[in-house]
């Protein structure tokens, strides 16, 4: 028997779990819906978190200075290459959300 999320392409369509979610793991902006991959304040918070999360931005976001400069923000040091970051599933992001509840700093 496999698992089931293994394979499923789980979206996060509700924006304050968006928010929850890439407050505390940038890249779960991944996981967000195109919609909400294209809001400037879920992809800002996602941006903040872990830089290398402008990936997962819409395109028009990824071009757009205020984006731009908060992935250039902060030392270069802060930068955290994905290698060095732990995954997780969409499944086990919401649930650390939801148990959790507090978002991680900006």
């Amino acid at each position: 028997v496999g698992d089931t999320w293994s394979n499923a392409e789980v979206r996060i369509t509700d924006r304050e779990m968006a928010l929850l979610a890439v407050r505390r793991y940038g890249r779960a902006l991944r996981y967000a819906s195109e919609e909400l991959r294209q809001e400037r304040e879920v992809v800002l918070a996602a941006v903040r978190q872990d830089k290398t999360a402008v990936v997962f931005a819409s395109e028009e976001l990824r071009n757009d200075p205020e984006v731009i400069a908060a992935g250039l923000a902060g030392p270069l040091g802060s930068v955290t290459l994905t290698a060095d970051r732990p995954k997780a599933s969409a499944a086990e992001l919401a649930a650390m959300c939801l148990e959790h509840g507090s978002p991680a700093p900006p």
